[in-house]
């Protein structure tokens, strides 16, 4: 190594000897205050929920193995703000500012097979979103069985090919043969945040004073109702990860989206969660609802050593009575990213 800072790498940031140690320090001090702040509501959160694990139907009518909340539901922050967020947000605010975001990345969907093991749908994305216009890659990569359980089923059955499962209130047929690039575009860009879509000149107003964008963001008329508490919670989870992950913000507004993120009481921190690339990061969350999902925790797994953001993850806690297969903290979907960075380019050739 000749010590000269690789692509996206900040030359002014300490060597990774001394990030290392900062980082076991801030980790360190962030269990201790968590232990202090958050001991009793971990013990009793958990308690509450290993109960109402135990009492969903599993798939052959006897109640499913309760798996360990602690590989669902991690610790609560402390009063002063998730350190991992926070670190997150000095990591985003240190970005420079190019003409493109670039993000690239595998989305994925799990599903139950008639043969009761479960395969995930796999596609690669590329997005590159400029002020004025966006760019979109997908490819379909075929499905697999997703875990070494469901690999082993698979060849007991005879390694098929293609699988009927139930997809939105249908059967549709997954395959696991891969497809060719599909591109869109350019269009004008735009982000779905709750029901408002912004464009990157709306993206440039919004505040980045944390109170102030959360405001926005809980605005009834872009939540569509007034919320409070969990639900509020939900929400505003949602929308700062869906701008974070979805638009081409500034490196101020990241930060800020990060901040807002850290401030919500409810976030909860797992450490050494691997992510959907077979990456290790760690998992903040909060705990979600909806009749498709059941109850869910929305997850941002991040590399804390550098504040890059890996994936975002709806890992189950209680799925509903028609996903009774999704327990133990496994992922009804997710987006894993490989590169998200802001370039001034080349594009590469989307024709």
């Amino acid at each position: 190594m000749d010590g000269t800072a690789g692509p996206g790498e900040d030359p002014g940031a300490p060597a990774p000897d001394t990030r290392r140690r900062r980082l076991a320090d801030r980790r360190a001090e962030a269990r201790r205050r968590r232990t202090l702040v958050g001991v009793t509501i971990a013990a009793g959160a958990a308690a509450a929920l290993a109960i109402a694990m135990i009492v969903v139907p599993g798939a052959a009518g006897t109640p499913a193995a309760a798996p360990s909340p602690s590989t669902v539901i991690g610790t609560p922050a402390s009063s002063g703000g998730n350190p991992v967020l926070l670190d997150a947000a000095a990591h985003a605010e240190r970005e420079k500012k190019g003409r493109y975001r670039q993000v690239e990345g595998v989305r994925g969907v799990v599903y139950l097979t008639r043969h009761g093991y479960l395969v995930e749908k796999r596609e690669e994305f590329v997005t590159w979103s400029s002020a004025e216009q966006r760019w979109t890659g997908t490819r379909f990569l075929g499905a697999r069985p997703l875990r070494p359980r469901d690999e082993k089923a698979w060849r007991q059955t005879g390694k098929p090919s293609s699988w009927e499962v139930d997809a939105d209130g249908g059967t549709v047929t997954l395959s696991s043969k891969k497809r060719p690039w599909a591109h869109d575009g350019p269009r004008e860009p735009a982000v779905h945040v709750g029901r408002a879509v912004l464009t990157p000149d709306e993206l440039d107003d919004l505040p980045t004073d944390p109170a102030k964008l959360e405001t926005f963001l809980l605005d009834p008329k872009i939540q569509g109702e007034v919320l409070t508490g969990q639900k509020a919670d939900g929400r505003l989870f949602d929308a700062a990860a869906t701008l974070l992950t979805e638009a081409p913000a500034s490196p101020k507004l990241r930060a800020a989206l990060y901040r807002v993120l850290a401030d919500i009481a409810s976030v909860r921190t797992t450490e050494e969660v691997t992510d959907p690339l077979g990456r290790t990061g760690t998992a903040v969350g909060v705990t979600r609802t909806s009749p498709d999902m059941g109850a869910y925790e929305d997850r941002l797994i991040i590399d804390e050593a550098t504040g890059t953001l890996l994936a975002r993850v709806a890992a189950s806690i209680v799925p509903p009575a028609q996903k009774d297969w999704a327990v133990g903290g496994v992922p009804q979907h997710y987006q894993a990213y490989r590169t998200a960075r802001w370039t001034d380019g080349p594009l590469p050739d989307f024709a």
